[in-house]
């Protein structure tokens, strides 16, 4: 998922730092280029990874005492907002870091892994603004640790959805996507039409259409319901 937001940000120019925000309904990584705020969508190109709580086996959020200061809440926020805390860091760079245990792991390690079943489990330690983000990484008897670099930032806005002009839902890879819009990049213009196509009948599998078009014609590509 992280590989599709670094994806974004290096093809659609938006900058390599992603805004990494963490609570205990998970973590968040957002790309963008420009300030998105909400009605002028038209200025804001953003790409969204999210990794919910939902996914992990166990997952466990410690705020330090004083997030409302570390996440530089404005005085208008509501008071119910639960804990959490925000950074900018190189997307890049932890994506970097995130393949070269996935290489050790399927290297000589994996065979003294397959030995001996262990849980694989991350830590992600930021202590505040300034301070640099320790991201632990341990499978069996792999440990791996880095630093990487942070910076001081504000949480980006929602995108906000109305649930009764929501029409409809899709989940697809993020891979398939992050190829899908290469090749729109490269082929038309920066406008890209997407149409839903839903299924006539409940063996009929739906599919989602994207259209972009330029002055030597147009590139369509599909993402079939199966």
């Amino acid at each position: 998922m992280l590989r599709a937001v670094n994806f974004t940000a290096v093809c659609c120019l938006l900058t390599k730092f992603g805004t990494v925000s963490i609570s205990a309904s998970g973590l968040e990584v957002v790309s963008e280029m420009n300030q998105a705020i909400q009605g002028k969508l038209h200025d804001a190109k953003l790409a969204h990874a999210y990794l919910y709580a939902s996914i992990f086996d166990e997952y466990r959020f410690v705020p330090p005492k004083n997030w409302s200061e570390l996440a530089n809440r404005d005085e208008n926020d509501e008071e119910d907002t639960q804990p959490y805390i925000c950074f900018e860091i190189n997307v890049s760079t932890m994506v970097q870091c995130l393949a070269l245990f996935e290489s050790r792991m399927s290297c000589g390690e994996k065979r003294d892994l397959d030995k001996k079943v262990s849980e694989n489990f991350v830590e992600l330690i930021y202590r505040g603004a300034g301070e640099p983000m320790c991201l632990a990484l341990h499978a069996g008897r792999l440990h791996m640790n880095f630093q990487l670099r942070t910076l001081d930032t504000n949480l980006i806005p929602e995108l906000y959805f109305a649930a009764d002009s929501t029409v409809a839902q899709v989940i697809m890879k993020s891979e398939w996507l992050a190829r899908t819009f290469q090749e729109l990049d490269a082929a038309g213009e920066t406008r890209v039409h997407v149409r839903l196509h839903q299924r006539a009948n409940r063996t009929a599998p739906g599919h989602l259409e994207f259209r972009t078009e330029n002055s030597y014609g147009s590139t369509e590509l599909y993402a079939s319901g199966n």
